[in-house]
């Protein structure tokens, strides 16, 4: 099932749920059509340009429940619990990638990236009360967070 409504098929529901490390924590995440809502604004507003600006665009994180996000350290608000948030990698130079979503200002709340991992957070602001608008490019390294 693709997440875009007009025939083409950049993410696919199966992208959604996903973990090298906690495969089995994946099967139980069952996905609300409000996360599918989120996940397809997320795919509609940046994920489908990168796509096709970059070819292979692979998830390593998008919709956590909340056991996973624990298991992985995650933050106890992030946006990943609602699908507005994905962590990805692509067979490119990501901080090309990075500075290419920059750039070219995608609508996002916030685009990390992580400099010792080399992968890109990618978050967009949703009506979610308590969190504020966004509209950040940051770096993260050895260092901590810095504007970009």
């Amino acid at each position: 099932m693709s997440l875009i409504s007009n025939n083409c098929s950049f993410f696919t529901t199966d992208e959604l749920k996903v973990s090298s490390n906690y495969p089995e924590v994946v099967q139980g995440i069952r996905v609300t059509e409000k996360q599918l809502l989120n996940a397809r604004l997320l795919v509609d507003s940046c994920l489908k340009f990168i796509r096709s600006r970059f070819g292979k665009v692979i998830i390593t994180s998008w919709i956590r429940n909340r056991k996973l996000n624990k298991l992985i350290g995650g933050s106890l608000h992030t946006d990943h619990l609602h699908g507005g948030c994905v962590d990805f990698i692509c067979e490119t130079d990501m901080f090309d990638v990075f500075k290419w979503i920059a750039t070219h200002k995608l609508p996002v709340r916030q685009a990390i990236y992580y400099w010792d991992k080399k992968f890109i957070h990618l978050s967009i602001n949703l009506p979610i009360i308590g969190k504020e608008y966004k509209n950040e490019y940051l770096v993260f390294d050895k260092n901590g967070y810095r504007s970009f």
